[in-house]
């Protein structure tokens, strides 16, 4: 049983912001056990005093795709991000120079949105472009450089969550953002390029095609059935074959609808409750699920799983049936075995799944551990 929520020790998150002489914006958390001073959350990034040049944006713009009829981010540069390089830019005396945090958050060094991009390239009918406005941030996890997602401490990803809530009210203050998403792409199968633990979130001046989906397939169960999708799905999937936990506050399952190998789904239970900016107790289980749920495709083939994590929160303007939800798209399909986007899939967009979703399910309940619940709470300070 987990400690009573009344009975742990409370964290305040602190944020301490700078502004690279590149005019990069880099964000320093760490948490106290007393409520620090009003200020601990910097209202503006201070400028570093060092010398150095401002950084010309690249090519930054997108292009409307007229077929499919939503934005492609195009950039001229993200092509030479470094891989896997031999000196760690994310540990300290790299290259990004972070130190003094126990997590941090930044703009990418090669974004693919930017808070002021340049004017677009012109376009000939029927193309369309318009500036990529946005943020691209890179969230490390940790200054150690060993380890991944799964072996973090369950206060660390509490903390993490807190970070993401912070990251998330910080994009909405620009009124162009339509949707914030942090995600993690795991091992290099999955486009990882540094090993640190890291993940990233962007902030979208639009709302992208699988959102949009949601929203409409929200909408249109709403209008026909006078009930919330994500809560129809929930009921069916408690107690049911492809159930891997069931809490109070989150629905932890392999969908029905499963597209990806061992695709897992972390839905928080509360209707319309789509920020990640949890109450405490939400917060916990959610936290803990996330890990559970990593630790357990690490455990399948005893090997790291490559794969995608991608959260979920409430667009803007957000629909009052909207969950906060989390995706795990995995890319194995069998010890050593990926599971490749061929002409299907990437030609068609139409999906073939190599396991029914219970037989994934059955193999992911033989590994999913207890949950391992963060002996810890975590706070915004006061204002």
């Amino acid at each position: 049983m987990p400690t009573a929520l009344h009975r742990l020790p409370v964290e305040y998150l602190i944020r301490r912001s700078t502004l690279r002489p590149d005019g990069r914006r880099f964000d320093f958390y760490s948490f106290a056990a007393k409520p620090p001073r009003p200020a601990a959350l910097d209202p503006e990034p201070q400028p570093e005093p060092a010398a150095g040049a401002v950084l010309e944006a690249d090519l930054r713009e997108l292009r409307w795709h007229p077929f499919f009829r939503t934005w492609n981010l195009v950039t001229g540069d993200r092509h030479l991000r470094p891989t896997m390089p031999d000196g760690c830019p994310f540990c300290p005396g790299g290259a990004e120079a972070l130190s003094d945090f126990q997590l941090a958050a930044f703009d990418n060094r090669f974004p693919a949105l930017v808070p002021d991009p340049p004017p677009p390239s012109e376009a000939a009918f029927p193309a369309a472009r318009r500036p990529a406005a946005g943020r691209a941030e890179v969230i490390v996890y940790s200054p150690g450089h060993e380890g991944r997602f799964s072996t973090l401490a369950a206060e660390d990803v509490l903390r993490l969550l807190a970070v993401w809530a912070d990251r998330e009210r910080e994009a909405f203050l620009d009124p162009a953002v339509s949707f914030v998403f942090p995600f993690e792409n795991r091992g290099e199968d999955a486009g990882n390029t540094l090993s640190h633990p890291h993940g990233q979130l962007f902030a979208f001046p639009f709302l992208p095609p699988r959102v949009d989906e949601k929203l409409a397939s929200l909408g249109a169960f709403r209008e026909r059935h006078h009930d919330c999708l994500f809560c129809a799905l929930g009921r069916m999937e408690e107690s049911g074959p492809r159930q891997l936990y069931n809490g109070q506050y989150v629905n932890v399952y392999v969908p029905d609808f499963a597209r990806f190998p061992f695709e897992t789904h972390v839905t928080l239970r509360a209707h319309g409750q789509g920020s990640l900016q949890l109450p405490e107790a939400s917060a916990r289980e959610f936290a803990a699920c996330l890990l559970a749920v990593s630790q357990a495709l690490d455990s399948l083939f005893d090997q790291p799983m490559p794969g995608m994590m991608c959260l979920y929160p409430a667009p803007r303007p957000a629909d009052g049936d909207w969950h906060l939800h989390a995706e795990f798209l995995p890319l194995m399909r069998t010890a050593g075995r990926l599971k490749r986007l061929a002409a299907v899939e990437s030609g068609l967009g139409a999906v073939v799944v190599d396991e029914a979703p219970e037989q994934m399910a059955a193999s992911l309940r033989r590994v999913f551990p207890p949950l391992p619940w963060p002996e810890v709470t975590v706070r915004r300070p006061p204002e």
